[in-house]
């Protein structure tokens, strides 16, 4: 198993454990109600993971589960974690995803999403699988969920801002209700120039094979589903840390 942990300027691989960070961003969108699916107000136009129904359609593990396989699928030089493309790329439906970029630190990114759109916003969060150079490894589904809760139990900050408003419950990043952990999955690299092999500041797996799909993969984060924000500019800011990994950032789109 790799330990896959983003530090300020690079990216450690070690054992299967990728750390994402995600930004703040001026988006511009539609005017919606902000109500949770149970029919209460929800403060800050924030769906909480704890409501029983799903928001559209899928639970908070099902998201995070299609965040990562959007996140892995792009090639560095056409990537939104990168810089390297615009967060629209390959987004579609209901709900879009905001980009976390792997090197930590601080950033801030602008873009317009389409009106109506729910964001996706990953906070801090962790995956790990068993792609590993030059063996790839041979871990159980349930001692990849352990590597990644272990890797959380470090974490003792996170935090997320919409418009300078505080959301409620992130204060304990061990004990939140927006703590998720995923089933396992699968995800497929890009078909050329991959993320595993080609992301600046990884090491080891420069020859991992583009188009790969790996399985099983599991991953455990803190993330918010924000409803489609009014017509004109917004600010999200998330921040996080992991010192014991060597993670700290305050990044915005």
């Amino acid at each position: 198993m790799k330990t896959h942990t983003t530090n300020k300027n690079q990216i450690r691989r070690e054992s299967g454990l990728l750390c994402s960070i995600a930004a703040m961003a001026l988006l511009a969108t539609a005017m919606t109600p902000t109500f949770a699916d149970d029919g209460a107000a929800s403060p800050h136009g924030i769906i909480p993971p704890v409501v029983p129904a799903r928001p559209y359609g899928l639970t908070y593990a099902q998201w995070l589960t299609k965040w990562w396989q959007w996140s892995l699928a792009f090639p560095v030089n056409a990537d939104p974690e990168n810089n390297t493309a615009d967060f629209s790329a390959n987004q579609s439906g209901p709900v879009w995803f905001l980009p976390a970029p792997l090197g930590g630190g601080t950033a801030t990114r602008t873009g317009t999403v389409p009106e109506g759109l729910a964001l996706f916003v990953p906070v801090l969060t962790f995956e790990a699988d068993n792609t590993d150079c030059p063996t790839n490894t041979d871990y159980t589904v349930a001692q990849l969920a352990a590597e990644a809760q272990g890797g959380w139990n470090f974490v003792t900050e996170t935090s997320c801002t919409v418009d300078g408003v505080a959301v409620t419950g992130m204060q304990d990043p061990t004990n939140s209700n927006y703590l998720v952990l995923t089933p396992p999955f699968s995800y497929t690299l890009a078909s050329h120039d991959n993320v595993l092999a080609n992301y600046p500041g990884f090491v080891e797996e420069t020859f991992f094979p583009n188009g790969t799909t790996v399985y099983p993969t599991v991953a455990e984060g803190v993330y918010v589903m924000i409803y489609p924000l009014s017509v004109g500019h917004h600010t999200v800011r998330i921040t996080g840390a992991n010192r014991t990994f060597g993670v700290a950032y305050d990044v915005t789109f």
